[in-house]
Formats: C-alpha cells, structure tokens, sequence
C-alpha cells in the first residue's frame, strides 16, 4: 500500500509543478493523486483499520482536509483547463 500512498504524494506534488508550468498533463496527474488516495484510505479505514489510537477527531478532520484540498485541485485544473490556460 506503499505505492498507492507514493502515487497520490507524488501525484499532487507532479499535478503542482505541472500547474505552475501550465500543463495540461497537471489535471492527469492529480486524477492518479486522487486514486491513490482513495485506494490509501480504503486501506487505512476498511482493508487494515488503524488502530483506535490513531482514529481520534483530529484525524479525521486532517483526513478530510487532504480530500477536500485534493479535489478542490482537481477541480481547479479542470477549470483552468477549459479557460484555455494549460496548454
């Protein structure tokens, strides 16, 4: 599960670079940062829990800061994307 983990870090670092460059490949790469999130967290919650020490309020809330900031990216790339900024 490593690698899923790698694939969304590296993901929304190369999506990141990528908008700053004006890319239109940064909207592929935060797509493949969006799945591996989700195949982190379906690890991490339903495949191997963590245990109930780690599952306090405050992570949960910084879980559902990374999703919201992962999507709003994507979201924001897509927009630029079709304002004919990446090129």
């Amino acid at each position: 599960m490593e690698a899923a983990w790698a694939c969304g870090v590296g993901g929304a670092l190369l999506g990141s670079i990528l908008l700053l460059a004006r890319s239109r490949y940064a909207v592929a790469a935060f797509i493949v940062s969006l799945l591996g999130l989700a195949v982190s967290s379906l690890n991490s919650y339903i495949l191997n829990p963590l245990p109930e020490s780690m599952m306090t309020g405050a992570m949960t809330i910084m879980n559902l800061l990374i999703w919201a900031v992962a999507i709003a990216l994507l979201l924001y790339a897509l927009r630029i994307r079709r304002g004919g900024v990446l090129r």
